[in-house]
């Protein structure tokens, strides 16, 4: 994440319990981005946000060597990044909209 910049000093991965109590922070809009969370059951969220998932491989199910590791992870790097700035342009003015949550999903089928 060093190598594009990112800095993640003040990020950590954080449980699902956090959003799960009444003075949780409000959420709008919740994304799962690895294959395997496709398949998992995930929490009802307070206030029903939109909610997608972003097939992305997941980098830490690669075996060895190192090298495909690597490039794995920089692909999904990279079309999760385009995804991410196309999301950022969407209008949120209605957070819960159909409309919303179509383009969200589309930004999804994103490949390159």
């Amino acid at each position: 994440m060093k190598k594009n910049d990112f800095d993640t000093s003040a990020l950590q991965s954080k449980s699902w319990n956090e959003f799960a109590t009444a003075d949780a922070r409000y959420i709008d809009i919740v994304i799962t981005v690895c294959n395997s969370a496709a398949a998992k059951t995930c929490p009802i969220w307070l206030g029903s946000p939109i909610s997608a998932h972003w097939r992305l491989p997941d980098s830490t199910a690669v075996a060895d060597p190192a090298e495909i590791v690597k490039k794995t992870f920089e692909a999904t790097h990279e079309r999760l990044s385009k995804r991410i700035r196309k999301l950022l342009k969407l209008p949120i003015s209605e957070p819960g909209s159909n409309e919303l949550k179509m383009e969200i999903a589309k930004i999804g089928q994103i490949k390159d």
